[in-house]
């Protein structure tokens, strides 16, 4: 909680949603001489088959503060598990509805033709409003890993990153995965929805 508390005090994220500050990108620094710069490309057209991996976002803790601050309270269950409740509603079905699965995640790449070229996207979908969220990424390739990393407000039940141009090391298998402990969205209701780490693998040329 400490790690992600930290966090949100980075990106501007205060209890009252007035309080925003709409925080830059995370630069993306390389690893272990991993291989290097990504810039925003246009939608790559894929010839093959699409392979958008896609893993669900789980709440793991609320934060009260965000919660009471939007109009929601946590409340504890008989088996001890919590919710977060809009006010005045504290019917069972309002609380399974709001604990538990929160949304989905999703990785891309996608070879971008020749000499290490490559495509890459990922993003994620949340059941309530994101008011802030931090993501990574770690890209993995013969040359070694980069981190492609991204942190903001969205007000959105939803972000992406947009399309990014890699160039990776050619003639070999890469990998992009999201990483679970350092990518979640927190939603307007107190609930922080992490990520659970979709990965895909891509042959570049």
């Amino acid at each position: 909680m400490r790690k992600i508390r930290a966090v949100m005090a980075v990106l501007g994220v205060s209890a009252a949603i007035g309080g925003l500050a709409v925080a830059p990108a995370i630069a993306s620094p390389s690893v272990d001489g991993a291989s290097t710069t990504s810039t925003a490309s246009a939608e790559p057209e894929h010839t093959g088959m699409v392979k958008r991996i896609t893993k669900g976002m789980t709440v793991v803790r609320f934060d009260r503060e965000v919660a009471e601050a939007n109009g929601y309270e946590i409340v504890t269950r008989p088996d001890g598990t919590q919710a977060s409740v809009k006010k005045g509603e504290l019917t069972t079905q309002g609380q399974s509805t709001l604990f538990g699965d929160c949304g989905s995640s999703f990785v891309e790449l996608y070879k971008g033709g020749s000499g290490g070229a490559a495509d890459f996207r990922t993003g994620f979908i949340t059941y309530q409003v994101a008011i802030g969220f931090r993501w990574w990424v770690i890209v993995r390739d013969n040359n070694g890993t980069s981190n492609q990393n991204d942190a903001g407000n969205p007000f959105s039940r939803s972000w992406d990153s947009g399309w990014k141009r890699l160039w990776l090391y050619p003639g070999g298998n890469a990998w992009a995965t999201v990483i679970p402990d350092d990518s979640w969205a927190l939603q307007s209701n107190g609930a922080i929805c992490v990520s659970a780490g979709p990965g895909t693998v891509e042959w570049i040329d």
